[in-house]
C-alpha cells in the first residue's frame, strides 16, 4: 500500500485484506509506505513491514552511482541513507548478503528484505 486510504477505511481493515490475499496465495508479498509512526506500529502488529528493502538499497542492484543520479524529486535523494557513510554502510551490507543468497540459490533481494526486521525500529523512523 503506497499511501494510507483517503476514503476513511481504517488502516487495519485494508492491511488485513492484503494479508488475507497473501495467505490465499493471490499475492506474493505485502508492504506499505508513506504511513505515519502510529500506523506503522499497527502494521507491525499485523506483521506488515515498512520498506523491507530499504527503498531499494538491499535489492543487490543499487550502487553509489545510482544514488548520486537520483532525481531531486525522488524521495530517496535527500535521505541520509542514500548519502555518504550511511550509503556506503548500506551498500556494504547488501554486498555481504551476496554469499548468503548464492548459498541458498536466491537473489540478494530475497535475503535483503528478511534481513531488515533484525532492527526493531520501522525503517521509516530509523536514525
Amino acid at each position: 500500500m503506497h499511501r494510507p486510504a483517503e476514503d476513511g477505511t481504517p488502516a487495519e481493515a485494508y492491511w488485513q485484506t492484503r494479508l488475507d490475499l497473501k495467505a490465499e496465495g493471490k499475492v506474493r508479498a505485502v508492504g506499505l509506505s508513506n504511513h505515519d509512526v502510529a500506523q506503522l506500529d499497527v502494521a507491525e502488529r499485523l506483521a506488515i513491514v515498512y520498506s523491507p528493502m530499504q527503498a531499494g538499497l538491499l535489492s543487490g542492484s543499487f550502487t553509489a552511482e545510482r544514488a548520486a543520479g537520483l532525481p531531486a524529486d525522488d524521495g530517496r535523494s535527500p535521505s541520509p541513507e542514500f548519502q555518504g557513510e550511511r550509503l556506503q554502510r548500506n551498500l556494504t551490507f547488501a554486498t555481504a548478503l551476496g554469499p548468503v543468497a548464492e548459498r541458498h540459490g536466491v537473489s540478494v533481494g530475497a535475503v535483503g528484505g528478511p534481513a531488515r526486521p533484525a532492527n526493531p525500529a520501522p525503517a521509516g523512523v530509523r536514525n
